[in-house]
């Protein structure tokens, strides 16, 4: 599902990553730990395509970021450790927006599934501002979660 072979991550003259590998398959939970600074987030943002790669290879689902990245992102979603959200949108006008970007057809029925499921309902007219930090997270991942994507990605 998730291929890492040798990546590295150069900024200027910073390394920050080097020689990576792993792999992850269909069904299997990875966490990366470990200090501030070694490299997760670089990781991440790069197996998104948000940040090119120094060298190396990733894919996901089979697809090169690289190379094929709307393939790759139409099947990842990326859930940053502080998700930066449209501060005007309510939680339903976000779920709108991120269906219509990846033309998610069902919208009504996965919405409703994943405010439920994640105890959001209750608040789906509330503006993004007005939510706690821990419902802003909870409204990034019903957003992530709404296209299906195979491999979901949390920093």
């Amino acid at each position: 599902m998730i291929d890492v072979v040798n990546f590295c991550k150069v900024y200027d003259s910073t390394v920050a990553v080097s020689g990576l590998s792993f792999h992850v398959a269909a069904g299997q939970v990875l966490g990366l730990i470990g200090p501030n600074g070694v490299g997760k987030t670089t990781t991440l943002r790069a197996l998104t395509g948000i940040i090119p790669s120094s060298g190396g290879e990733l894919r996901v689902a089979g697809f090169d970021v690289d190379n094929a990245p709307l393939e790759a992102k139409r099947r990842s979603a990326y859930v940053p450790d502080d998700p930066q959200l449209f501060s005007d949108l309510t939680i339903q006008q976000h779920l709108t927006f991120v269906a219509s970007v990846y033309g998610v057809e069902d919208l009504g029925q996965k919405a409703a599934q994943l405010l439920e499921q994640f105890d959001l309902g209750f608040k789906r007219h509330t503006r993004a501002s007005d939510l706690s930090r821990g419902m802003r997270q909870k409204l990034a991942i019903c957003c992530a979660y709404l296209h299906d994507p195979v491999a979901l990605l949390l920093d």
